[in-house]
């Protein structure tokens, strides 16, 4: 009886997890049209860079611009000459990207996490694609 029991709770709370992915999925594909014309796009269930910092970004900007909102959020960040490709747009003509820049928030210690963004300049020195990222940490 009480392995019957156990089992009928594991099949409930996987029950749930996976009601709770479909409605993050649903939720994402919602969202996604609208980060995806905006520029700026998070993962399921992620705040957008945006979100996270607490601004309103109209894109494409200026390198110039977008480096001086970088100083002012006292955000660290490194420059990539080679471009990476990326996790959400399959739209992104990378070809065109002249370099990117990898950004650095937030860290969560006790979760090993940290945020993180990448942004994409363009041949005219623009910001026109800003996606998050994320870093882990490995065991102390």
């Amino acid at each position: 009886m009480f392995f019957f029991s156990l089992a009928a709770l594991m099949l409930m709370a996987c029950d749930k997890a996976e009601e709770h992915r479909k409605q993050v999925a649903a939720e994402y594909q919602k969202r996604l049209p609208e980060m995806e014309r905006s520029g700026i796009v998070a993962g399921p269930d992620e705040p957008t860079f945006e979100e996270s910092q607490g601004v309103k970004l109209q894109l494409p900007m200026s390198e110039d611009q977008f480096l001086e909102l970088l100083k002012r959020l006292n955000l660290s960040y490194d420059l990539q000459t080679i471009i990476p490709t990326p996790w959400h747009s399959k739209k992104l003509d990378v070809s065109k990207m002249q370099r990117a820049y990898q950004i650095y928030g937030k860290t969560d210690r006790a979760r090993q996490v940290a945020e993180m963004y990448r942004a994409y300049v363009d041949e005219s020195g623009r910001v026109v694609y800003i996606e998050n990222m994320f870093g882990y940490f490995g065991s102390p």
